[in-house]
């Protein structure tokens, strides 16, 4: 599994969206023994691949993505972000939860920088 935290931009990990920015460091830590992948991405570097999952060009809100890269599934956390929501998903996610969206365009095709931002 890949969890992808899906950021307006940069800056955003040091204003609004701090607190899910520094949980999800936090949780990443908790994680690191399970089979399971934290990374964020800002949206204004990578326009095409925060698109393929849903993220409205110019949104201000952060979105969160459990993503089956193998399967093509994925399933989105609904905005308002927090610590104990997104702790709470990715215990859903670990546990079974089934991904019910299908991603159309290959989203790693997108990507425009060479690089990605692990927790």
């Amino acid at each position: 599994f890949c969890i992808i935290l899906i950021l307006p931009t940069k800056t955003a990990a040091l204003g609004s969206a701090r607190e899910v920015y520094t949980g999800m460091k936090e949780l990443a830590n908790k994680y690191k023994t399970d089979p399971v992948k934290l990374v964020y991405i800002t949206a204004d570097k990578n326009p095409d691949f925060a698109s393929a999952f849903g993220f409205v060009s110019g949104s201000k809100e952060e979105l969160l993505i459990a993503y089956r890269p193998k399967r093509k599934r994925y399933e989105r956390l609904s905005p308002p972000l927090t610590k104990a929501s997104v702790e709470e998903f990715i215990d859903k996610v670990l546990g079974g939860l089934q991904l019910q969206q299908k991603i159309n365009k290959d989203p790693s095709s997108a990507v425009r920088t060479p690089y990605h931002d692990e927790l």
